[in-house]
């Protein structure tokens, strides 16, 4: 137990603090507001409980005074007082075996579970340490540690494996073959099976060749050129006539009248109608008179839209068909086939089991037909070429005369003996490769391949045989990391479970005793259940939150935690860890709590100050820091009689802080209770008062606290003072007697009232011993 700080010297606020007359009891209340020092003497509590310096260093006091920091402190061992100091070189002793130090402060809450009020790895993991204990932690590092170790072996094993083993796709077996030869015999084994797979590459290379030898290709057939020729010459005979009969007629008259040549005059008739705008003439660009105008409006009727579809069809249609008789005339392309098949014989001249009689003769006859009756028909095509185009042209200048038919008789006789022939060529030609692809067929059945394939994979094994006898060192190495790893990995999973087991019912323990805190502390719409993260080396346990029965994802935690729910969950977790300790770990235990209850949680004060008393009956200690005045009146109003508590203060002295005995009755009283003690300071002649005014609100609170029943009762709190002491009296709370007094003081102690004004400090005294003789002894219910 911490009996006394004997010293503090340049850490923080403590410049030169020395309270070694102030002994510690087992409730200790060290009272300082903010920036006086109280976290600092929390950073000296966990310096000395981590055994390191960091913490203190970091609170150098600034300006530097080039004094040493030190601290010197007194612990009860046994009876006695023990010191443990601190200098430049660190701690002289760390504290009492088997006792501990548990330190709640706002480093607990960012450290064990929020960080930006959010759950996080790193306080996941901090969580978790926390709640298993070091016996939990010891065990959860050793499996870390083996994993640790296995993931270094596996990375040796990688390692070596890229570098000696790259080129082996199984490496388990390539370590299991046998090395039971000599390098020698190996290689002499890997030599004979290369020449004989050699051997059959070649043969299979000519095989291929075979296969991959040219066959007959069909000449292709021309379109229906007889079909195209019928449908030219039924466009060539058509007429049309318009449905404007009169229109019509009077063209017609026209142009008798007025051309000497008819031939193209309603052609040309036509077209000037199609170019005019309607204005002037397109020629001359004279202006159009009312009888030119009309000439044309009986021209536009005659060629009206039904006279342009028929054209337009009709134009359409030779030139299709037109283009189809060209594609039924013989093509370049069927020449160049029958030129490639004439190459037959020779490319299989050198085969022969395949025999095909006088095929490639009557062939070459065919193709020489082909030729000879292509250039019949390309003969013929060209005139009959120049008719159609010329009937072409004919037509569409008029399109509503018939023109004279194109005759093709001759040159559709020759096309067809031309296709005839074609027919009869392919027909040929598919019975010579009818024989190629029996020839083939019989080929293909020499497995080649396989036998390849099988030579293959034995030189491999062999390749594989002598790699291995080169490599033994190496194989030596990796089958030892393998065996390692096997071995991890059998008994990380066993001490897993282990650790599982052995945590399992405290951790459920732990988990329903913090559900139970977190509701205590005021915290009732939430629950609270255990979340396991399995990534990494070791079990990750932390928090996962329900608002009324709903889960909460931990990216709504900051929405739903308000600051206080987040305040009431760390001092929840920490007194879960306190409460779960056995009485004999407690009882060697000294805790020490930062500011567990500030502004934010009003609403638990009480129940937090009750729960640092509980557990303070079953710890070695509770050093209680706070800045929070109404938690200090909480605990000493209640306790300070009946538990063994000692109070202090931190104070100020210019820029050094010191710790001193704090008056706890002083501490405790309201500004009521403060202003009585100083009236009474007053009538006793140790101090003057100002004025009367504080003696007037003396009255009023008196009169509000005598007859707080009637007062509320009556709904008469909001009236001004006479008012109120008028009203007592008519409801018959106070007598004529108390009613007129009251009245008599409450005009007296008015502060500018010339009876309190004029007088003299024992006249005034005099005054305000009267006065409270009648607050005292006469102001009370009729």
């Amino acid at each position: 137990m911490l009996k006394r700080i004997s010293k503090i010297q340049n850490v923080g606020k403590f410049r030169g603090c020395k309270a070694g007359n102030i002994e510690f009891n087992k409730i200790s209340i060290i009272y300082g507001l903010n920036t006086y020092g109280k976290s600092t003497l929390t950073d000296i509590f966990k310096s000395l409980r981590n055994g390191d310096d960091v913490l203190i260093k970091k609170r150098l006091s600034i300006p530097e005074d080039k004094l040493p920091q030190e601290v010197v402190l007194s612990f009860q061992k046994d009876g006695k007082e023990v010191a443990v100091s601190y200098n430049q070189r660190g701690w002289s002793a760390n504290i009492e075996d088997g006792q501990r130090i548990n330190i709640y402060d706002e480093d607990f809450y960012h450290q064990n579970l929020f960080s930006s009020r959010e759950f996080t790895r790193s306080t996941k993991e901090q969580f978790s340490a926390f709640i298993l204990g070091k016996q939990g932690v010891d065990k959860a590092n050793l499996i870390a540690g083996k994993n640790k170790v296995k993931g270094d072996l596996v990375r040796t094993r990688t390692r070596l494996t890229k570098d000696a083993f790259a080129d082996i796709a199984d490496v388990k077996n390539f370590l299991a073959l046998p090395v039971d030869k000599t390098k020698e015999e190996l290689e002499s084994e890997r030599d004979r099976l290369r020449e004989e797979w050699a051997n059959k590459s070649r043969q299979q290379k000519a095989l291929q060749e075979i296969l991959g030898r040219a066959v007959f290709k069909p000449v292709e057939q021309g379109s229906k050129f007889e079909t195209s020729a019928k449908d030219i010459n039924e466009v060539l005979r058509s007429t049309f006539q318009t449905e404007n009969v009169e229109a019509q007629a009077e063209l017609e008259k026209h142009i008798e009248r007025c051309f000497k040549t008819k031939d193209k005059a309603e052609a040309w008739i036509r077209q000037g109608v199609e170019q005019n705008n309607g204005v002037e003439c397109q020629f001359c660009g004279q202006e159009l008179s009312d009888k030119a105008l009309s000439l044309l409006e009986q021209y536009k009727k005659s060629f009206d839209t039904s006279f342009q579809d028929f054209r337009d069809q009709a134009i359409k249609r030779l030139l299709d068909q037109d283009q189809m008789t060209v594609k039924a005339m013989p093509q370049q392309r069927e020449i160049d086939t029958i030129a490639e098949n004439s190459k037959l014989e020779l490319i299989y001249k050198d085969i022969s089991d395949i025999d095909l009689g006088d095929c490639y003769e009557r062939l070459e006859a065919l193709a020489a037909d082909i030729r000879e009756l292509k250039e019949l028909v390309e003969g013929e095509f060209r005139p009959f070429k120049e008719s159609l185009d010329s009937a072409i042209k004919e037509k569409s200048e008029a399109p509503q005369q018939a023109v004279r038919e194109i005759e093709y008789d001759t040159l559709l006789s020759l096309l067809n003996n031309y296709n005839s022939a074609k027919v009869e060529y392919n027909a040929l030609g598919a019975e010579i490769n009818e024989c190629y692809a029996a020839f083939k067929e019989k080929l293909r059945l020499t497995d080649y391949a396989t036998e390849l394939g099988e030579l293959k994979s034995l030189g491999e094994m062999q390749n594989l045989k002598i790699k291995r006898f080169e490599r033994d060192g190496q194989c030596k190495e990796l089958s030892a990391l393998e065996a390692e790893v096997e071995s991890l990995e059998k008994e990380i999973p066993r001490l897993l479970e282990e650790l599982q087991k052995e945590q399992s019912d405290y951790l459920d323990k732990f988990f329903a005793a913090l559900n139970e805190n977190f509701q205590k502390f005021g915290s009732r719409d939430f629950g609270l259940s255990k979340a396991i993260n399995r990534a990494g080396h070791v079990p990750i346990y932390h928090l996962k939150v329900s608002f009324r029965g709903k889960v909460i994802s931990e990216t709504n935690i900051d929405r739903i935690f308000s600051e206080s729910d987040r305040r009431a969950l760390a001092l929840a977790v920490f007194w879960t860890s306190l409460s779960n300790q056995s009485d004999e770990e407690l009882a060697r235990s000294v805790v020490v709590l930062d500011d567990p209850v500030t502004s934010f949680d009003m609403n638990r004060r009480h129940t937090v100050n009750r729960e640092i008393i509980n557990i303070s009956e079953r710890a070695c200690q509770v050093i209680l820091l706070t800045h929070y005045e109404p938690a200090v009146v909480d605990i000493l109003n209640k306790y300070k009689k009946s538990k063994p508590i000692m109070f202090c203060q931190i104070v100020r002295d210019g820029d050094n802080s010191t710790i001193e005995v704090g008056d706890a009755e002083a501490f405790c009283r309201n500004d009521h209770e403060n202003k009585r003690v100083e009236i009474l300071s007053f009538i006793s002649g140790q101090s003057r008062l100002a004025d009367a005014s504080c003696l007037r609100v003396f009255l009023e609170y008196e009169i509000d606290s005598r007859f707080a029943k009637q007062i509320i009762a009556n709904g008469i709190s909001n009236m001004q003072l006479g008012e109120k002491i008028d009203k007592l009296h008519e409801l018959q709370v106070i007598s004529d007697a108390t009613k007129n007094k009251s009245h008599a003081w409450r005009e007296d102690l008015n502060p500018d009232h010339h009876r309190w004004s004029d007088s003299n400090d024992e006249e005034r005294r005099q005054l305000a011993n009267d006065f409270f003789e009648f607050i005292y002894n006469e102001l009370s219910v009729a």
